[in-house]
């Protein structure tokens, strides 16, 4: 039976500590995942854990996936953004029907980098421009409510953070909205760990350092699963897949191109947690990191340098909280 590996929590970098994913299938991903869960039921005799690892196994388990829904007005914004030609008003009008999207349009658009406040949700709109909604959009998933944890929002905090830094890195190495969204969910399974972990009272809490072990471990393979769920393309699923060892792409026959989005998004996520240790004083070797990659020479210190510009423009945003580090 499978085991969690003795690198998954302790003695490794930020970055590392799961398991591969072999394939880019959601059913290998299923079975990957559950052979851990259920090996780790068998070896536990605290009811806490066990009932976590129950929750969490059924969640994976099923086909149906009880996984919290990619926002609607995301996709809205996306299906008409992809469009020919989108209008303002188009547009505007998705927008105004999620609060937190209003918000966050109204934020960027109003500033520093502007002399004036935009007087209208069209003008705020033309103002940051459809790529920058886009991402604006996309990263509405990160912000659910269902992923506010009880005695893991820390974690969760960081998670997001640095899946939102990833994202902007990755998409800078190697542009495009595949990459950019496998950046942004490349860690989403752990999220779903987390949430697992919440019992609802008088039932036991699972060991917290059993659910981050696992949450590290599992993130690649239930982030596959999420991915697959929420019907993204194939090109996002196997850049989630590989991203964790780019090489296997390669070796497993995915392409070139799988091979190059994947390696992104690898090389995004050493840079924002490298970016993030540095903020508190810490060297993780993230710069050597990015220089062993597999592929093309990477300016390594170039990207780590964008991974702070993005730290710096989540803390100078009311995201604020998101971006200390943290376990995640």
């Amino acid at each position: 039976m499978a085991h969690l590996p003795e690198a998954a929590h302790h003695g490794t970098a930020p970055w590392d500590g799961g398991l591969p994913v072999p394939t880019a299938q959601p059913d290998d991903a299923r079975t990957a995942v559950l052979e851990v869960l259920w090996a780790e039921v068998d070896r536990t005799t605290d009811e806490g854990n066990r009932a976590f690892l129950q929750r969490l196994a059924r969640e994976c388990g099923s086909r149906k996936l009880d996984f919290p829904l990619f926002p609607d007005a995301a996709l809205q914004i996306d299906a008409v953004l992809r469009g020919r030609e989108p209008s303002v008003a188009d547009v505007a009008r998705i927008v105004r029907r999620e609060p937190d999207l209003v918000r966050r349009v109204w934020q960027d658009a109003n500033g520093v980098n502007f002399a004036r406040k935009a007087g209208t949700l069209d003008e705020a709109i033309v103002r940051i421009g459809f790529d920058a909604l886009w991402r604006i959009g996309m990263r509405a998933c990160m912000n659910a409510p269902v992923f506010r944890v009880r005695g893991f929002q820390d974690e969760v905090n960081h998670v997001r953070a640095v899946s939102i830094v990833t994202a902007d890195v990755a998409s800078a190495l190697v542009p495009g909205g595949d990459v950019y969204l496998a950046g942004l969910l490349h860690a989403i399974g752990k999220l779903v760990v987390y949430r697992a972990a919440m019992a609802r009272p008088p039932a036991p809490e699972p060991d917290p350092e059993l659910v981050r072990r696992l949450a590290r471990t599992l993130h690649a393979q239930i982030a596959v699963l999420v991915a697959d769920a929420w019907k993204l393309s194939p090109e996002v699923v196997a850049a989630i897949a590989f991203a964790p060892d780019p090489a296997l792409a390669s070796s497993t026959g995915a392409g070139a191109v799988v091979f190059e989005q994947a390696r992104a998004v690898r090389a995004g996520c050493i840079a924002a947690h490298t970016a993030a240790e540095a903020r508190v004083g810490r060297e993780v070797g993230g710069l050597m990191a990015l220089v062993g990659l597999p592929g093309p020479a990477i300016d390594a210190a170039r990207l780590v340098a964008r991974a702070h510009d993005a730290w710096n423009g989540l803390a100078q945003s009311d995201d604020d909280s998101l971006a200390q580090p943290g376990q995640g």
